[in-house]
């Protein structure tokens, strides 16, 4: 079996390490994705960290349910490697940015496409490993973007920043306020 190198986060308020383990067999409609560009956001130092600064001396903890060593990263882009058994096999060798706000797919919230507010979330290097490291298991296809003709830095860091702004353009496009 291949090896999965990751840089972890083994203590809280640390720096991370590297860790190595069995690069995971994709299942069902699970990708696995070799990663070439993974962004550092600042939600990946609160969370090495082990708490969000509210201010007022106020913090909020980041260390509840989340079992060590665990790898960072939600800025995803790179190559298909491998695909599950029921994941589309023509996606085998291209490149991809990975959307990585998956939620549990059942909730009110994920029925309305709004996966970023699940409550059960199983977001990408925030719940689930994600991507400081050299590949990444992604829940299914469906998650995976193509970002040609951007470059693939460029395409990692908008998996956030991007998405923020859009998702905040597109709630005051589609706000009914003042109506």
């Amino acid at each position: 079996m291949a090896l999965m190198r990751r840089q972890s986060l083994v203590t809280f308020d640390a720096p991370l390490r590297e860790t190595t383990i069995d690069a995971p067999k994709p299942q069902g409609r699970e990708v696995l994705v070799r990663v070439e560009r993974c962004g550092l956001c600042h939600s990946d130092l609160h969370l090495q960290d082990g708490y969000m600064d509210l201010g007022n001396g106020k913090r909020l903890d980041t260390t509840r349910g989340m079992a060590l060593p665990f790898t960072l990263g939600h800025e995803i882009a790179g190559v298909v490697d491998e695909v599950g058994p029921d994941a589309p096999k023509d996606i085998v060798g291209r490149k991809k940015a990975v959307f990585p706000w998956i939620g549990c797919g059942q909730c009110r919230d994920c029925v309305a496409g709004d996966e970023n507010l699940c409550a059960r979330n199983r977001f990408l290097g925030v719940s689930i490993d994600g991507g400081f490291a050299t590949h990444v298991l992604v829940p299914d296809a469906k998650y995976l973007l193509d970002y040609d003709p951007l470059p693939v830095n460029m395409a990692a860091t908008l998996m956030c920043s991007g998405i923020t702004a859009y998702g905040a353009l597109g709630s005051i496009l589609n706000c009914s306020c003042g109506d």
